[in-house]
């Protein structure tokens, strides 16, 4: 029933999305009591602004909970904009939300919700180009994009490597459009720094503190128990599920698809490469994990035959989440 309920996309159903994200967020504000991560001992200039405007607490989490339900519609958006199932659907959006809940202790105010805005933003300028005749600006917006999330948290710079994947999947060689991607990337920074200069500030310790956010470790993945091994080994499952399902199907689909595909698939292993080889990732990136991820769980789950089976598989997900969920409230 739950799948059938987000799987039609009626605007009756509107309010499920943001309802699903209110009782999954609900430990965010349940426990005022954050835990620490390197985020907050590291934060850029831009994202510790903010947080000294809003503050951590209530109104953090009120606006870290209105950022996920405004990217779970986004992505729905896209979806249905560029046709990435042969029927509308709410999935992408609802798998959007419960991914955003596997890590209760980082369902908070933080700088991947805001770099999250302007990947996905960046995106959907990568899709746009897609049959673009001629030169595309495209990619510079997207890579313009990338670099100035990038201010909220700096992991998100390592997303060139993705921009020049989806560049070789989605258009023929045309080295300028290379160029836009690296001109598009450095711009924010170099207009960052002659504003630095002329406020006479110290260029290069803001350069040395971008490098120091980028390079601490993390001690270790302190918050992880028996319940998250657990769960994150039952969506590793539905992943592969999902991927050998698109994988017997691809050559069925457009062209447009497989390769809008594609680009989800790269945007997913360069998250997985941040997350194993750059020191200062951690568990935020699930934010940005979860935006290929609901993609494809979703075109599993639209073309699922066997309804009884995609519901259990959906029910046993959820109840995972909220039983990890009821042990971090037990344990705040």
């Amino acid at each position: 029933m739950i799948v059938q309920l987000f799987k039609k996309h009626n605007p009756n159903h509107l309010l499920l999305i943001p309802l699903l994200a209110i009782i999954s967020w609900l430990p965010s504000f349940l426990d005022m009591h954050h835990h620490l991560f390197l985020f907050d001992s590291y934060q850029t200039i831009w994202y510790g602004g903010i947080v000294n405007i809003i503050r951590i607490g209530f109104w953090g989490s009120f606006l870290a909970l209105f950022l996920i339900i405004g990217q779970a519609f986004y992505i729905v958006s896209m979806g249905t904009n560029y046709i990435l199932y042969d029927a509308r659907t709410y999935l992408p959006g609802f798998f959007f939300v419960l991914a955003s809940a596997c890590f209760p202790e980082v369902q908070r105010f933080n700088p991947v919700l805001f770099a999250n805005i302007f990947l996905l933003i960046a995106l959907d300028k990568l899709f746009d180009s897609y049959k673009k005749e001629g030169v595309s600006f495209l990619f510079f917006e997207a890579a313009l994009l990338i670099s100035i999330g990038s201010f909220f948290y700096p992991n998100l710079i390592f997303f060139l490597f993705f921009l020049w994947t989806s560049l070789i999947i989605l258009r023929p060689f045309n080295w300028r459009e290379w160029v836009f991607t690296l001109i598009g990337m450095a711009m924010p920074y170099i207009l960052w720094a002659g504003y630095y200069f002329v406020m006479g500030k110290n260029v290069p310790e803001y350069f040395q503190q971008l490098w120091r956010n980028i390079t601490v470790s993390i001690p270790g993945w302190n918050y992880f128990k028996i319940i998250n091994y657990i769960l994150y080994s039952f969506l590793a499952l539905l992943i592969i599920i999902s991927s050998y399902i698109y994988l017997s199907q691809f050559y069925t689909k457009k062209v447009q698809t497989r390769k809008f595909f594609l680009v989800l698939f790269w945007l997913f292993l360069n998250c997985i490469g941040i997350l194993f080889f750059v020191p200062s990732a951690y568990a935020e990136m699930l934010f940005i994990i979860a935006i290929p991820v609901s993609y494809l769980l979703s075109y599993y789950f639209v073309q699922a035959k066997k309804i009884v089976w995609s519901e259990a598989l959906v029910f046993l997900f959820m109840l995972l989440i909220f039983i990890m969920q009821y042990q971090h409230i037990q344990k705040g």
